[in-house]
């Protein structure tokens, strides 16, 4: 069972991930990656950061507690706040748009992939790379495109 560390703080939160530096008592809460409709990305950029408040406002014992929130777009919209988010954990310029276009990438892929399977019973997804498939004569089906067996 994943726990959030009880040092920082106790929470009952279910956090996808976190980042921490004991030696200077800071700890990210987060990456938390949702991946909404376009027209939805604000709304659930702000439901995830009141979500994760919580800890912000804890007896979190001297340390200091920060969110990270993600959201990219079903679609492969990346909105500034993604940006901005990698930007705060130290990425460079380039780093950020390698990482925006791999994102973005990678979500158009996964709804590609399940409006294929839309109509399909007996769906098992399989695990998508980032490797971007080749386009010879030689090439898989679209409906096995990323996936590894």
């Amino acid at each position: 069972m994943f726990a959030f560390p009880y040092e920082v703080c106790a929470t009952t939160l279910r956090i996808d991930a976190y980042i921490i530096s004991r030696t200077s008592k800071t700890c990210i809460a987060g990456p938390e990656l949702t991946a909404p409709m376009e027209e939805n990305i604000s709304s659930w950029h702000q439901k995830k950061i009141e979500k994760y408040n919580a800890l912000l406002f804890t007896d979190s014992k001297d340390w200091r507690v920060h969110n990270l929130v993600l959201e990219v777009g079903a679609r492969g919209f990346i909105p500034l706040s993604f940006r901005s988010c990698l930007k705060k954990l130290g990425f460079d310029s380039p780093e950020i748009k390698h990482l925006s276009n791999q994102c973005s990438l990678m979500a158009q892929r996964c709804s590609y992939i399940i409006w294929l399977n839309r109509n399909n019973k007996i769906f098992v997804p399989k695990r998508l790379t980032s490797a971007i498939p080749s386009t010879t004569s030689t090439s898989k089906p679209p409906s096995s495109i990323g996936g590894e067996s």
